[in-house]
């Protein structure tokens, strides 16, 4: 009886060994990557019996243990693009943009006296300044005669305004613009017609000034703003928005330029109610941007300026791999670390690849590319980005000694 007891004891013992086994068999399976438990259920031979914890969302593994002694990593990332999801504006806002004048008085002299004999010739020089020539658009010189014996002369930088005798008590005389400069002198004598020799030709001037009408700084409008390097990076369009109003219609000129380049001209602007204007992508930058308006005559008012753009939300594939102590230090020894892409085809394929911040520019129309990375990777855990800047299918992606 005893043995019998002893021997339902020991087969007792064993079932709940062989449960025990099942359990922790159960247990690993259910704690291996999905990837690895299907292929350990469907019996797949090239399946990796190591487990590498959970996966972060998207797919890329926190860690990524080394796959043989030379490879490091090995996917099939497919097809990765971009597809349209948003528009970036950058308000520049509403400006005046017209030819109006501004009209000056100076005055030279309250009073100016030049007499003539045989003896002495007593004439006067007056001198005035303009900063800004260009800008000048009328310029008369106005004065009052007091009294008055023979001609007058009146001259600006050597030109005669006036030589003879006034015929009015008040004088305007107009100032040639292109006689000016930016010191200008003014020369007020008389002459010796029918003079005696006890007689003198002579003028009294009051209240002499200087009228100018100067043109406005309205005639050039600018305005900096920025563009980010993820928004130069998804950019498919560029545009100019804008309403234009028209208070004078006179036949001007507008001219838009972005970053100092002409984009469009028009010299029908008054015809126009809205505008959307397409340009360059390429004449946007990362970082600063200047966009200048320019007319050469008219009265205009723009409202509702926007540069604006048509985004892409880019797709990111993000990989891992480790590189442990041994392959590391190989690495000082001279030994090279290759990153390695097959396509399926020779048509250009340009992305960004991202490396631990390190960035890549892939433009190839080659089936293969591969670029050598040792000074791109640390000991450890390793990120790889593939950024599109187009749609790119890529067949395989390695990274491996080599």
């Amino acid at each position: 009886m005893f043995k019998k007891g002893e021997a339902q004891q020991r087969e007792a013992s064993i079932a709940i060994l062989i449960l025990l086994i099942a359990l922790f068999i159960l247990a690993y399976i259910v704690l291996l990557p999905e990837k690895s438990r299907e292929a350990l259920l469907e019996g797949d031979e090239g399946f990796d019996y190591s487990f590498n914890g959970p996966e972060k969302e998207g797919g890329m593994p926190l860690s990524n243990n080394l796959l043989s002694n030379n490879l490091f990593l090995k996917e099939s990332p497919g097809i990765i693009g971009k597809s349209k999801v948003s528009v970036m504006e950058k308000e520049i806002g509403a400006l005046n943009l017209n030819t109006e004048t501004d009209t000056f008085s100076e005055t030279l002299a309250t009073v100016v006296e030049v007499d003539r004999n045989i003896l002495n010739n007593n004439y006067q020089l007056l001198r005035f300044d303009i900063e800004d020539v260009g800008k000048i658009e009328e310029v008369n010189l106005l004065f009052f005669v007091k009294e008055s014996k023979g001609r007058l002369m009146v001259s600006v930088n050597n030109h005669v305004l006036f030589f003879g005798v006034p015929g009015e008590s008040s004088m305007v005389l107009k100032v040639p613009v292109e006689r000016l400069k930016n010191s200008n002198q003014i020369e007020i004598s008389t002459d010796m017609q029918k003079l005696y020799v006890w007689e003198t030709n002579q003028y009294t001037l009051e209240d002499m000034r200087l009228v100018k009408k100067v043109l406005k700084d309205n005639r050039v409008f600018s305005k900096l703003f920025s563009v980010s390097e993820s928004e130069i990076a998804g950019m498919s369009k560029a545009f100019i928005d804008y309403f234009v109003y028209c208070n004078v219609e006179d036949g001007g000129m507008m001219k838009v330029f972005m970053n100092n380049e002409l984009m469009f001209s028009d010299d029908d602007l008054c015809s126009m109610v809205e505008q959307k204007v397409e340009i360059p992508k390429d004449s946007l930058r990362a970082g600063r941007n200047q966009i200048r308006f320019e007319v050469d005559k008219g009265n205009y008012r723009l409202e509702g300026v926007v540069v604006s753009g048509d985004l892409s939300d880019v797709y990111r594939s993000k990989y891992s791999f480790i590189v442990p102590e041994s392959a590391f230090n190989s690495l000082k020894g001279g030994q090279k670390l290759k990153l390695l892409f097959k396509f399926p085809n020779n048509k250009r394929k340009t992305m960004i690849v991202t490396l631990n911040n390190h960035q890549i520019n892939v433009d190839t129309s080659q089936e293969r590319y591969e670029k050598v990375i040792n000074s791109y990777v640390r000991l450890g855990e390793n990120v790889v980005t593939l950024i599109p800047k187009t749609d790119v299918e890529v067949l395989d992606m390695e990274v491996k000694l080599g």
